[in-house]
């Protein structure tokens, strides 16, 4: 995850290409969304009697796991996150779940709550992400209050109020804090000392709302049809001279009046984009209802834009349902239910006959409960995006003996590398790191640098490989590119060789990279290179083809649904193998026909399948889940379940890599992240050896506890099997503390 800095430059790039689209005139934005409202549960403590809630009780809640989703595709780039009722209550649903992930991504808050929940111990931990704090109260006098807001205990909330209001004097801070209230019959009459009973308790603002009798029809509170229009207009002005009086802003938005504004208080971060042509709900909002609907705005309409159950959040913002509906407001022609609506200025209202009106409430009606209806009968039959499809597994027992013999480790820090590569035909080893490249020819101990790849300060190289005698291919982290390098001169062994360092591919996004798995060659020589991206937003599902090494690069299968490609395996009989990486719903194996032809989805896989061996009998994968994992073998043609061997508990992390060493020998690396600090504890990074095909496997070698030498891959270093059991050497991979092992 990015620093603060980083936090903070991927969110201005974001800005600046959001209203560059906005301005040229887009549907379909380069930018993702700058803010994220999640009205992401219907249970509530309160019954308030403008709420369905009054009705029933809630019964949906959003899955932690689909909210942590959310958070990690759309909160990089956001600057807000809404957290409002939807008939429910924010802060007793997953709050300092959701506040834990803006914090860490650097994501302001507003919420809206009812004050019940809001202790003085749950404002300490939120105000350093609270932008905006709405608490809706409604009533300053006891029994309308507790007459509206059934359910509540006027002096329980009241000593919450105090107690925040107590905690801001004694720590000022630049949270915005208002009061609500939804203006009805009960309340219409004591409006203006509900204003300065709101000052009173330390609020900076006081917004008063519309009841919608769309939400829940309530004609007994509506004050338009009694006392009527005038009354309704002589309390606001009686409580905008009590917000003068009292030194309180009153915001009347909903009603189409201008604000009374006494403070001077600071403007809501970000700014919502006006005069765009467009409203701010569908140019800079992304709304996600608790059923994992996504509208463009905080109610259900007949404009639903997607699932996040079910799709990608990245291709519902730009899907084309939203596509449509942005579409028609740049044309001005509006839509049932935009025009007419105070954020959408540019629209021209619709005059709506009642029985018109009874066509949108019926439109709204049955998108939504047809809606709900719809999400029951697809949760039945189709996972949801984190839930991947079960794989046909043959389930076996890898035995997984400690202390596989024939295995002798050796430190090599002279080998210190961010990337690696050999070359079997001379025994040259090649190494990257801060930029350079390094080479130690065969016999000798002490690599040295050749040519510099990447001026100072160097990302990270990502991948570095041989894919033909003295010609390697390398990349860097968010480089956008593959380099070609040839190592010339006539003795490749020179203490000087010439080096060519030039582009061999430019990558489809700026911010994408080639991976070490990602880059393959085949055994006629063509090559072949996957991209990968973990940028907020990516879609790098491509492969590219070349004839050969030295020519030119050609996009051979695109994926847009795929965020990147996790590995590309050519095997020995012409096919070549893809996996795609990270998105449950998004999971691939497939395989391209030897003399090409269409990609063959082979299954919808569930894991993303980064290690992938073949040695001929059989080809070998692992998997790289968060938890249970294991090691797949399946025969050459694919056709038959995998045998899944289960890795046990304590060995249970991610299969890195494999690699196949001749003889039925194959080297399986287990790791993990370093993010990922609940899964190493009380782990360790692992080397294991079968000797029989994967049939059973034993534990070579444990890494450090405190993961200091932990490798993220492998790479085999000796010239290849001359017999079935000649010796074979491992160096670790991208490791400040590098590993040679010795396989007998």
């Amino acid at each position: 995850m990015p620093d603060a800095a980083g936090l903070e430059c991927l969110k201005k790039e974001n800005g600046r290409l959001l209203r560059e689209d906005l301005a040229q005139g887009r549907v379909a934005f380069r930018a993702l969304p700058e803010i994220v409202t999640l009205n992401h549960t219907d249970l509530c403590n309160l019954r308030c009697v403008m709420c369905p809630r009054n009705l029933a009780q809630g019964t949906h809640r959003l899955d932690r796991r689909i909210l942590g989703y959310l958070a990690d595709e759309l909160f990089p780039t956001a600057r807000k996150l809404i957290l409002t009722t939807s008939g429910g209550e924010p802060l007793g649903a997953d709050f300092d779940f959701l506040l834990e992930r803006a914090l860490a991504h650097a994501v302001r808050i507003d919420a809206v709550t009812n004050g019940v929940l809001l202790t003085r111990e749950l404002y300490r931990r939120g105000r350093t992400a609270f932008d905006h704090l709405n608490v809706s109260l409604d009533s300053h006098v006891p029994e309308v209050y507790e007459r509206i807001r059934l359910g509540a205990r006027f002096d329980a909330v009241h000593e919450n109020l105090r107690a925040v209001q107590e905690e801001r004097r004694a720590a000022p801070d630049d949270v915005l804090y208002s009061a609500s209230a939804v203006v009805m019959r009960s309340n219409l009459g004591h409006l203006a000392e509900f204003v300065e009973h709101a000052a009173a308790l330390g609020f900076d603002g006081v917004v008063f709302q519309k009841l919608l009798h769309t939400v829940k029809a309530t004609p007994e509170e509506d004050p338009f049809s009694h006392p009527g229009e005038a009354a309704v207009r002589a309390a606001f002005e009686r409580a905008g001279e009590a917000a003068r009086r009292s030194n309180v802003d009153l915001y009347l938005t909903e009603f189409g009046l201008p604000p009374v504004r006494v403070r001077s208080l600071r403007a809501k971060r970000p700014d919502p984009i006006l005069g765009a042509g467009l409203c701010w709900f569908i140019a800079q909002n992304f709304s996600v209802m608790y059923t994992g609907e996504v509208y463009p705005c905080c109610v259900p309409t007949d404009h639903l834009l997607g699932n996040v159950l079910y799709d990608d959040p990245v291709a519902i913002w730009n899907g084309a349902p939203f596509r449509r509906l942005r579409a028609a407001h740049r044309s001005g022609r509006g839509t049932p239910f935009c025009s007419g609506c105070l954020h959408a200025p540019h629209l021209k209202a619709r005059p709506l006959a009642p029985a018109q009106e009874l066509v949108k409430l019926a439109r709204r009606a049955v998108r939504h409960y047809g809606g709900l209806a719809a999400a029951s009968l697809r949760r039945r039959l189709a996972p949801t995006v984190l839930a991947p499809p079960l794989p046909r597994l043959a389930w076996r027992d890898g035995a997984f003996g400690r202390g596989a013999a024939g295995v002798r480790p050796l430190a090599a820090p002279h080998l210190r590398n961010e990337a690696a590569a050999f070359d079997a035909a001379d025994g040259s080893l090649y190494l990257v790191r801060d930029g350079e490249l390094l080479r130690a020819g065969d016999g000798e101990a002490t690599p040295r640098a050749i040519a510099r790849l990447r001026a100072p300060p160097a990302p990270r190289a990502s991948a570095l490989r041989v894919v033909a005698p003295r010609r390697l291919a390398a990349a860097f982290v968010e480089d956008g590119r593959l380099l070609r390098v040839q190592i010339g001169g006539a003795d490749a062994s020179a203490n000087a060789p010439e080096v060519v360092v030039e582009e061999a591919l430019r990558l489809s996004d700026p911010r994408a990279y080639v991976r070490q798995h990602g880059i393959d060659v085949a055994r006629d020589g063509s090559l072949w290179v996957a991209e990968y991206g973990t940028f907020p937003g990516a879609r790098c599902g491509v492969v590219h083809r070349a004839a050969d090494a030295a020519a030119a690069l050609r996009p051979r299968l695109r994926l847009p649904f795929a965020r990147h490609m996790h590995s590309v395996r050519a095997l020995a009989d012409g096919r070549v193998l893809v996996t795609t990486g990270d998105l449950a719903s998004c999971r691939r194996l497939l395989a391209l026909p030897a003399g090409g032809g269409r990609a063959h989805v082979v299954e919808r896989a569930w894991s993303g399948f980064t290690a992938i061996a073949s040695d001929g009998a059989w080809i070998h994968f692992g998997s790289e889940l968060l938890d249970r994992n294991g090691l797949l073998r399946r025969d050459p043609g694919l056709r038959a379940p995998a045998e899944y061997r289960p890795l046990p508990e304590r060995f249970d992390l991610q299969v890195r890599d494999l690699v196949a060493l001749g003889g039925g020998r194959i080297a399986a690396l287990l790791s993990v992240d370093a993010d990922l600090v609940e899964r190493r504890a009380g782990r360790r990074a692992a080397l294991l050896l079968s000797r029989d095909d994967g049939a059973t496997w034993g534990v070579a070698h444990e890494f450090a506890a405190d993961w200091s030498d932990a490798p993220e891959a492998l790479l085999r270093v000796d010239r290849g099997p001359r017999a079935p059991d000649s010796p074979a050497r491992l160096l670790t991979l991208c490791s400040d503390a590098p590993t040679l092992f010795d396989v007998a």
